[in-house]
């Protein structure tokens, strides 16, 4: 496409050097559209119209040639097959149709599974064929996916690095368990109920959760231990002690 476009500009600018100017009379003839052919040289075409473009497709001079040899041009490299394969996108149910629609603007319909289909595809610069002679690039529709699901996908990122962590602190606990560093738990069987307890608030419920508890907690020694409550499942003593403090039992200066 480089090439074409260089091949246009070369064409362009000998044929203005040898005077062969186009003439203007029926560009002038529309209101507004010789402004608007300024502005489109800077990529802008919010300002032409259909009677502008009529007039320069009046100029029957080589202009037109060269315009009809840069269309011919980017046509036969359509032709040459840089189209994205479809298999992935086909695959999900309505995904075709959604990403017809997305050219609209329409993104209503682009789901998660039909965005990784669009990821999937193993090349970017490919050229997705949505209608008869009208393709457009792969990276459009990444662009558009990654706007449109955005928040789903940091969504899942974060569920997984969740899971991730827990799973991570699971295995820690799991490995003190069986190195065998045990609470012991005379103290806390002393106390009726406190067993129980613990239970509850390893799972966030404190109500069943006493001063006197609570001092048994803070008896308990070593502080780096851990106290088996659910078969193969152990939580450090210190997670229990900051409870307590938290439910305001008992106070970091004198526990007991």
């Amino acid at each position: 496409m480089f090439i074409v476009l260089a091949l246009v500009s070369a064409l362009v600018f000998l044929q203005s050097e040898a005077g062969n100017y186009c003439p203007l009379e029926n560009i002038n003839s529309i209101p507004g559209c010789f402004d608007a052919l300024k502005l489109a040289t800077g990529k802008d075409i919010s300002k032409l119209t259909r009677a502008c473009c009529r007039a320069v497709f009046s100029q029957t001079n080589v202009m037109f040639m060269v315009l009809a040899l840069v269309s011919a041009l980017v046509f036969l490299q359509s032709e040459a097959g840089n189209y994205c394969p479809l298999e992935n996108i086909n695959s999900i149910p309505g995904c075709f149709d959604a990403l017809k629609l997305a050219t609209g603007k329409d993104i209503s319909k682009l789901t998660r599974a039909c965005c990784r289909a669009v990821f999937s595809v193993s090349s970017d610069t490919c050229y997705l064929l949505l209608f008869p002679g009208k393709a457009y690039p792969i990276k459009i529709f990444r662009d558009i996916c990654l706007n449109v699901n955005y928040a789903l996908y940091k969504n899942d990122f974060q569920t997984n690095v969740m899971f991730m962590v827990l799973a991570l602190v699971s295995a820690l606990v799991f490995l003190q368990s069986e190195a065998g560093n045990y609470c012991p738990t005379e103290n806390i069987n002393s106390i009726p109920g406190c067993f129980d307890a613990l239970k509850l608030a390893s799972g966030k419920d404190y109500r069943r959760l006493t001063r006197g508890c609570c001092r048994a907690v803070f008896s308990v020694i070593p502080d780096t231990c851990f106290l088996l409550l659910f078969p193969g499942k152990a939580y450090p003593i210190k997670m229990f002690r900051n409870i307590c403090l938290n439910v305001n039992y008992v106070s970091a200066a004198s526990p007991f």
